[in-house]
């Protein structure tokens, strides 16, 4: 294809890397096993998506044919790409033959958190089936979110819906009153609002008394330092580590999750990326340079100087680290998580909920679905709604264009509030129909590494991309994404330290 192609809304990006010196032919037969823990999966039917390619060495191409046996056990189909009632799919669609995606190897020397990688096999906490939705704020996803913990429990199981939005519209929903403990709503349903304070003293006590100490020192009164210790976003930091607890207790058969409208949540999602990079980078630096500069600023006793924080507040900081990473791995793992966007047939609603998909994919979130909520039914023939219509119809076909091939499900806009279980109900009648509101209607992955060419293609799948919205770079190990303002690094295998991104190129797919 023409490396200038574009298809509508979507688009590829090229990085080709090649040795930078003789000694990366060497090192890319070093430890080749490692390119499978970032075997993923292209779906190759799909939606539009966008790549970027890595290009190493100058051995042979390896034929498509081929590329999948290299990883073995590494082939699974998409499971029931197509669905019943409501999903927006061709029967007759066939489910391709597709890689798992695999897991970014943790970068040398990083600390492995305590919690979420080496788990018991059958335990509890891995058969914690847990589905996040987000979407715009107002499209009605704690409603869809209410409704599917409402159906999943009426199923046998037990479930937990949990709000990580400071709104905290749980209440609201169920027309009861919701509490920062899990309580009963109906039989084998559980629903629980976060509450800071216990969070507070148990991931950020340490953290925040010294950077009130900090701001006192700057003159910043003693209430408002206290205030400005909480950083923003905290509830949704918090509703996370929650997700984490209620991981390792596993209590539950499920957990649905209501989070913050998407500009929040896309924030959150990336934080163990970001902070990772912190902890490898900066962390060691200012904790060794403290632990040496802290004797001799004692010794000065001037307030000139700021106070340096105790060897305890870098323990703390790592352990919040480990914490939000270990909530990372649980929400990435599409065996356990599946995210879905709420959406209304709106031109603002629907362009939001495709920037949200790009950035999930991104950061390598699997998202299974698509809700349209709010559609008006076909009984409203008032010629009042008549462009209504019309509007909802004409947004309604570039959903299915733009998040094809994820399945999409529709709701009516039903003539009354929906709140209380027995509305949830219908909601989710309306929605899932016979399905299973827990299964996982999708599988997909965000980046693959290939061997093409005499080297290597890094690929990362970004659906509904625009061309020119990409910068790659390489530096080492870490490949770096940045897509608007939200960046990702990719750790590449040792085989492939020594190379140098050799070119770019756009190529896109339909």
């Amino acid at each position: 294809m023409d490396p200038g192609a574009r298809a509508a809304g979507a688009g590829v990006r090229r990085v080709l890397f090649e040795p930078d010196q003789p000694a990366a032919r060497a090192a890319a037969g070093r430890r080749a096993g490692d390119r499978r823990a970032l075997a993923g999966v292209l779906d190759p039917r799909g939606g539009p998506h966008g790549r970027a390619d890595a290009y190493v060495g100058d051995q042979p191409a390896v034929p498509a044919a081929r590329r999948l046996s290299r990883w073995p056990g590494a082939l699974a189909p998409l499971e029931d790409a197509q669905h019943a009632r409501g999903a927006g799919l061709p029967q007759d669609r066939a489910a391709p033959q597709v890689r798992r995606r695999g897991r970014v190897p943790r970068p040398r020397g990083l600390p492995r958190p305590p919690h979420g990688g080496h788990r018991r096999a059958g335990s509890s906490a891995e058969r914690l089936r847990t589905v996040l939705y987000t979407g715009k704020g107002g499209v009605g996803k704690t409603s869809v979110a209410a409704a599917t913990a409402v159906k999943a429990a009426a199923s046998g199981k037990k479930v937990l819906v949990m709000s990580t939005d400071p709104a905290h519209s749980l209440s609201d929903a169920f027309d009861e009153p919701v509490g920062p403990e899990p309580r009963e709503m109906a039989e084998g349903l559980f629903a629980q609002e976060m509450d800071q304070g216990t969070m507070i003293q148990e991931h950020w006590a340490e953290i925040q008394e010294y950077m009130t100490t900090l701001f006192e020192w700057q003159g910043t009164e003693a209430l408002a330092a206290e205030e400005l210790a909480m950083l923003p976003g905290m509830d949704e930091i918090f509703g996370l580590l929650m997700v984490r607890r209620h991981h390792e207790e596993g209590l539950y058969d499920a957990l649905v999750v209501d989070a913050a409208p998407t500009g929040e949540t896309l924030r959150l999602l990336s934080l163990p990326d970001q902070m990772g990079w912190y902890v490898e980078k900066i962390f060691p630096v200012q904790r060794s340079a403290a632990k040496l500069v802290r004797p001799f600023a004692r010794r000065a006793r001037t307030k000139a100087l700021p106070p340096l924080p105790e060897d305890s507040f870098f323990g703390a900081l790592q352990r919040f680290y480990d914490a939000v990473a270990s909530v990372g791995e649980v929400l990435t793992d599409p065996e356990q998580t599946s995210v879905r966007l709420v959406t209304n047939a709106e031109k603002m609603v629907v362009a939001e909920s495709r920037r949200a998909y790009t950035y999930l994919n991104l950061y390598d979130y699997a998202v299974d679905a698509v809700v349209v909520n709010r559609l008006l039914p076909d009984e409203v023939s008032d010629p009042y709604f008549e462009r209504w219509r019309e509007s909802q119809g004409r947004h309604l076909r570039s959903i299915e264009e733009a998040f094809s091939p994820l399945p999409i499900f529709k709701a009516r806009l039903f003539e009354r509030e929906m709140y209380g279980v027995e509305a949830l109900s219908a909601l989710a009648e309306e929605i899932f129909g016979g399905e299973d509101p827990l299964r996982r209607y999708f599988r997909g992955a965000a980046h693959d590494i290939v061997k093409a060419d005499g080297g290597y293609e890094v690929i990362l799948n970004l659906p509904l991309l625009e061309k020119g919205s990409v910068d790659l770079s390489k530096k080492g190990a870490e490949l770096s994404v940045r897509v608007g303002g939200y960046r990702r690094s990719v750790l590449l295998p040792d085989s492939m330290v020594r190379l140098r991104a050799a070119g770019r190129a756009w190529r896109a797919t339909s």
